[in-house]
């Protein structure tokens, strides 16, 4: 297996196995869906927190009210709830919808305000964490491969989770539901400029495109124990930045030592330039003193 470490610009994003007889226009496809995979899970996670939090998304004409201003069976389903306080949490829990929430109100006026209980809220929480730490770069570093397989189960994890949390399902318009459903719009959004299209996407490596219709081992060799470092374009951008030829780690370690020599250079400008007559090799009558037994020793004036 090709090991393919990609990056965008300077920074490292994941770890990718691709045998080197596979044909270019798989190997793009494949670290495409990895790189849009994983942005997916990014922005998956943050819409689960929101969920968790504060409840299933109002329709966009209702954003921004309050639950008093919008619908008065908020109160009325509150007054029927237990008006209990959940045992870990702070808000009050209300029926809504036939089961307990807690009443959470969004201080964005985007959802109901009706958050799953604190048990599945926990769920939820920790279904996040091992998604975080599964799309994380630092597992580039750890030598931890990213794989459809992985990206795939936590998909599956998030929609059992929300499942449990809203068995009823969710509106079609919760960007949870969208992501879940991969039918969301970007391309309106920051997230269109990350995307990529794996029909159009380009694949460089040191400086050269890998060109579809042809094969990894064309561009890398036919050795399976390859390491490169590659990165994705968009259609018409052309070659990325060039890789630096020094890491973080070396760039340091030759800034230290050009540091030093800078210091020495400035203490030999420093010192006058008969400096040197003080030193015992530069003394024409070391060897006479050497020869007469008093080559060591010092001599000091008596008062």
């Amino acid at each position: 297996m090709v090991l393919i470490h990609l990056k965008a610009n300077d920074e490292s994003l994941f770890l990718a196995e691709i045998p080197a007889a596979t044909p270019a226009d798989t190997v793009i496809a494949d670290l495409v869906y990895l790189h849009n995979t994983r942005l997916r899970i990014e922005r998956l996670c943050t819409a689960v927190d929101d969920l968790a939090k504060y409840g299933a998304y109002k329709p966009i004409s209702n954003h921004g009210y309050t639950d008093e201003e919008l619908a008065k069976f908020a109160k009325e389903e509150a007054s029927g709830g237990s008006g209990a306080p959940a045992e870990d949490a702070p808000c009050p829990v209300v029926v809504h919808e036939g089961r307990e929430h807690l009443h959470r109100p969004d201080p964005t006026g985007r959802r109901n305000g009706f958050a799953p209980l604190q048990s599945i809220h926990d769920m939820m929480q920790a279904a996040i964490t091992e998604a975080q730490e599964a799309i994380s770069k630092k597992n580039v570093q750890l030598k931890v491969k990213l794989t459809r397989e992985s990206l795939d189960k936590i998909l599956a994890n998030f929609k059992g989770a929300v499942t449990i949390a809203y068995p009823m399902g969710l509106p079609e318009f919760d960007p949870v539901q969208e992501i879940l459903d991969d039918t969301e719009d970007i391309g309106a959004t920051v997230h269109a400029k990350t995307v990529l299209d794996p029909n159009t996407a380009t694949l460089w490596w040191a400086g050269k495109e890998l060109k579809r219709g042809k094969l990894l081992s064309d561009f890398v060799g036919r050795n399976d124990k390859t390491t490169i470092i590659a990165k994705l374009q968009r259609k018409g951008t052309g070659a990325p930045m060039r890789e630096p030829p020094l890491d973080e780690r070396g760039q340091r370690e030759l800034m230290a030592y050009y540091h030093k020599k800078q210091e020495e250079l400035k203490r030999l400008e420093e010192d006058e330039d008969d400096a040197y007559l003080n030193s015992a090799w530069a003394n024409p009558k070391a060897l006479k003193s050497t020869f007469h037994g008093i080559g060591s020793v010092a001599w000091k004036v008596g008062r």
